[in-house]
């Protein structure tokens, strides 16, 4: 019986570690240009069989990424988009495709959430790029713009590479990134609480059924 009790004690053990593990990983914000509120200007641009728009960001810590949230609007046509990240090249333009993933986005504008499927490593101090692609000939949706003076634009016209329009002096499209998943479950520390309570419990019923048996 005490053997299974020390079992128990194990086991607890075990899963209080593997939660403080998921709490000391919780979700940090990357980058974030986003205003109070998550607000943003009514400006905006243009994501079509025309033209794609990259932003730039640089991760201050050595990271993964784990989700973007942008600001958008899907306006008409196929609501299939594609978010994409994407190393700096020489020249300072957006360079190789690091990963793609695809998405929907309200007919309002609001903060569409995209989730990472491979979860890319980001190398802190490096500058990246974010792009927001077409899913489709006949797509059409709005990036907004950033109110919070964020700067560093790139444009592909017709959708790039080739990035043909590319400055770091104007206002960037609003977003977030994330090193992890939107809507990911992290442990709140009232649950902690709970798993302590209930190990110093165990523990002691142990304690005293070893007594009683020594008696």
């Amino acid at each position: 019986m005490l053997n299974g009790q020390f079992g128990l004690l194990k086991a607890f053990a075990f899963c209080l570690v593997m939660l403080l593990c998921a709490r000391m990983a919780e979700a940090g914000v990357i980058y974030n240009n986003l205003g109070p509120g998550d607000s943003h200007q009514t400006g905006f641009g243009l994501v079509n069989s025309a033209q794609n728009v990259a932003a730039p960001f640089t991760p201050s810590t050595d990271t993964e990424f784990g989700s973007a949230e942008i600001a958008f609007r899907h306006v008409s046509g196929t609501n299939t988009y594609f978010l994409e990240l994407m190393e700096t090249a020489l020249d300072g333009r957006p360079g190789a495709l690091i990963e793609s993933i695809p998405f929907t986005a309200e007919t309002s504008p609001s903060i569409t959430a995209v989730n990472s499927l491979l979860t890319p490593a980001l190398t802190g101090g490096v500058q990246y790029w974010l792009g927001i692609r077409h899913g489709a000939p006949d797509t059409l949706g709005n990036w907004f713009i950033n109110d919070q003076g964020f700067l560093g634009v790139a444009q592909g016209i017709p959708p790039g590479p080739p990035w043909t329009t590319f400055s770091l002096s104007s206002d960037s499209n609003a977003f977030r990134v994330n090193d992890t998943a939107v809507g990911a479950v992290i442990p709140e520390p009232s649950t902690f609480a709970l798993l302590a309570i209930g190990g110093l419990a165990l523990a002691g019923y142990g304690w005293r059924r070893q007594q009683r048996r020594a008696a």
